[in-house]
């Protein structure tokens, strides 16, 4: 019976060693293998909803070439400032500027602009090609104004589609420019037109404002815009940007001192379609309780 004991308490211990081992490689495993989580502070894990921006080891292992960001937020640009995260993802520097858009099906969004890219800031390998795909996968349109220059007419919209935070970490998106052609100025042009600015209002150089990603394709179908990918005919201009989505903005992402960036009339007013997105950013950041 006593060599039974010690044999089976023997056999029992070694069986717990092998269960723990496996348990530590599995967690291991998982944390490396999610991009949402990063290793903390003292091997912790934390996840920080908060926008600050990615660290270089963080960018160069997801596709991007960290010293061929452009414009990349420093804290000291008035639009991010100096703090502290346990997450390992990011860097010292927290963006407080936060901007305005549509999802693909209209809903109100924010995202934050972290830096601008040209296609040789993507990594010439598999990993650059798989953040380059990303980005082309999940388009930012863009609306230059036609009167006032190097400003946009109304705020982006971005297709983040059904996998846009398990599949783009960094919030990588190519820049498609969204512009009206002459055919708005036709009969049945006007009447599209007409109709689209009584559902959706006016832009800052007078135009409806397309607020989903259907209504920018049908508009293309029907020769009243035309999409192009900024850069294209100069490759002095960025194509690609590093503007993540925030994901959960109810949930504590905007920080009291974040301030709202959107398209200005020439008065300073905003616009009567950017007051929703105004009225929910402000409630978010005072009271976080504000349902989307």
């Amino acid at each position: 019976m006593k060599r039974n004991y010690i044999f089976n308490a023997k056999f029992t211990l070694a069986c717990l060693m092998i269960l723990t081992g496996c348990i530590s490689i599995f967690a291991q495993q998982s944390v490396n293998e999610n991009p949402i989580f990063g290793e903390g502070i003292g091997g912790g894990v934390a996840e920080e909803l908060r926008p600050f921006d990615f660290n270089d080891r963080y960018y160069y292992e997801n596709g991007i070439e960290p010293g061929l960001i452009f414009n990349r937020r420093d804290g000291n640009d008035k639009l991010s400032v100096f703090d502290a995260t346990d997450d390992a993802r990011f860097s010292t520097v927290r963006l407080t500027a936060v901007f305005p858009a549509y999802n693909q099906n209209g809903d109100l969004i924010y995202w934050n602009l972290y830096g601008e890219l040209y296609k040789q800031s993507f990594r010439s390998d598999q990993t650059g090609d798989a953040a380059l795909a990303a980005a082309e996968y999940f388009p930012m349109y863009i609306f230059p104004s036609d009167f006032v220059r190097d400003r946009q007419r109304q705020a982006s919209v971005i297709d983040l589609k059904d996998t846009y935070f398990e599949k783009n970490p960094l919030g990588l998106s190519v820049q498609v420019e969204v512009k009206y052609t002459v055919r708005t100025n036709t009969d049945d042009g006007q009447k599209e037109l007409t109709l689209l600015a009584e559902k959706n209002g006016l832009s800052l150089d007078g135009t409806p404002i397309i607020r989903t990603v259907e209504e920018i394709q049908d508009l293309t179908r029907k020769g009243l815009v035309v999409q192009s990918i900024k850069g294209l005919d100069n490759p002095s201009l960025t194509s690609y940007v590093v503007g993540k989505v925030i994901e959960r903005p109810e949930a504590g992402a905007i920080a009291p001192d974040a301030f709202l960036v959107t398209v200005q009339r020439a008065d300073g007013e905003r616009f009567h379609a950017d007051i929703p997105f105004v009225e929910q950013f402000n409630c978010l950041k005072d009271s976080k309780t504000c349902s989307r």
